[in-house]
């Protein structure tokens, strides 16, 4: 592997890696491209609904999602205005449901990721030129010095996770 960008969720096997005369060349492991988007998209959903909420809990005069003050807000309001705002209400409801939802999906998306992280592995078998930048998980290396065959995957200690390279 030369240059350029290279994505894998579980690992990387090369003869060699990055160049002299290309030192720019990025691996990104631990990682599945496709979660990352459903995240982001997830993410994008749960600001729009917390900004939706917002104005709704400002209209409605409460400051946060509570059903007993809601109720109340609801008992003092003229018949004329109730019905609009009790659509609102169920509007936040389903909202806050929906929410809970996206978070646990969001979870369990973060689950597999960290899972990735803990399998993926980097294996060359001849040289690493300085210059290549490493990622695993949410752990960065960037390699300074040309290497010869070596190992590369997250390793915990002391409470802590980082990328240890093992000779191959």
């Amino acid at each position: 592997l030369v240059g350029g960008l290279i994505w894998s969720c579980t690992g990387i096997q090369a003869p060699s890696l990055g160049s002299p005369s290309n030192p720019k060349i990025r691996l990104i492991m631990g990682i599945d491209p496709d979660q990352v988007q459903r995240a982001e998209a997830i993410r994008t959903r749960l600001r729009q609904g917390d900004e939706q909420e917002k104005e709704i809990l400002e209209a409605l005069g409460v400051s946060r999602f509570d059903p007993r003050k809601l109720a109340a807000v609801l008992k003092k309001l003229p018949t004329t205005q109730r019905a609009q705002a009790v659509q609102k209400v169920h509007r936040l409801t389903r909202w806050v449901e929906t929410r809970e939802a996206l978070e646990k999906k969001l979870a369990r998306i973060s689950q597999r990721q960290s899972e990735y992280g803990k399998v993926a592995k980097l294996v060359v078998e001849g040289p690493i030129f300085a210059g290549v930048d490493l990622r695993i998980a949410d752990q960065s290396l960037k390699i300074t010095e040309d290497l010869t065959s070596s190992c590369f995957q997250l390793e915990e200690a002391d409470g802590s996770t980082s990328i240890s390279r093992v000779d191959a």
